[in-house]
């Protein structure tokens, strides 16, 4: 898929997911025409530009989201993110970096089928030596993320993009983007493997 499609498949994704988001009038908003987040270019069939290249063409209305949070959610996660996030005003979100203890992590609520999924990845991470990556092996070796995961505060009024179609609103502590890491962390929990006693966090509010 060329960048031109890419960008023209996460407008149509855009406008579809915007409809499903009310306002306090119970009217569809018109969200995705807001700041339009860059898609990621293809520099080869299997290769995509540095995160160098892509953040330089980062709008400067959106430099209210940390420069790790762009990163490590929108770029390395982009399609996604395009499809499920950027019609939510990007523009408004805030952001603040917390510590945050191992019980309070345990506390995040997400999707339950997809919490119960990373989890069982979780185990087989720290079960199957070659099944680990980089973040695994991390996690496994320092007791916690190599980069803060994201949950939001406030959300309770929005509706997940993933239960849009059952209409499922967000909690008021919810995961937002580092899955694996906190399923990983689960199972290390109920392993018993050590762990810090603090965690790095982004906490979000969308402020819409």
């Amino acid at each position: 898929m060329n960048n031109k499609d890419k960008i023209k498949i996460a407008r149509k994704l855009k406008r579809k997911l915007a409809k499903k988001q009310k306002g306090n009038s119970g009217e569809a908003t018109d969200r995705f025409l807001e700041v339009d987040v860059p898609v990621v270019k293809n520099v080869t069939p299997f290769k995509v530009e540095t995160f160098k290249s892509y953040y330089v063409r980062w709008p400067k209305r959106l430099r209210n989201i940390p420069k790790n949070v762009v990163e490590e959610w929108v770029y390395r996660h982009n399609e996604t993110f395009l499809e499920m996030w950027s019609h939510m005003k990007p523009e408004k979100w805030s952001f603040r970096r917390k510590h945050l203890s191992t019980h309070q992590c345990l506390d995040i609520t997400h999707i339950p089928k997809e919490i119960q999924h990373y989890e069982d990845v979780g185990f087989r991470y720290i079960r199957h030596v070659h099944d680990r990556d980089f973040v695994a092996d991390f996690m496994l070796e320092n007791g916690s993320f190599p980069q803060p995961i994201i949950i939001a505060r406030g959300a309770t009024s929005l509706i997940h993009p993933k239960g849009a179609h059952l209409n499922d609103h967000m909690t008021d502590n919810q995961l937002i983007e580092g899955h694996r890491r906190l399923g990983l962390l689960r199972a290390m929990k109920l392993s018993k493997r050590k762990l810090k006693s603090k965690h790095k966090v982004w906490v979000m509010q969308f402020n819409t």
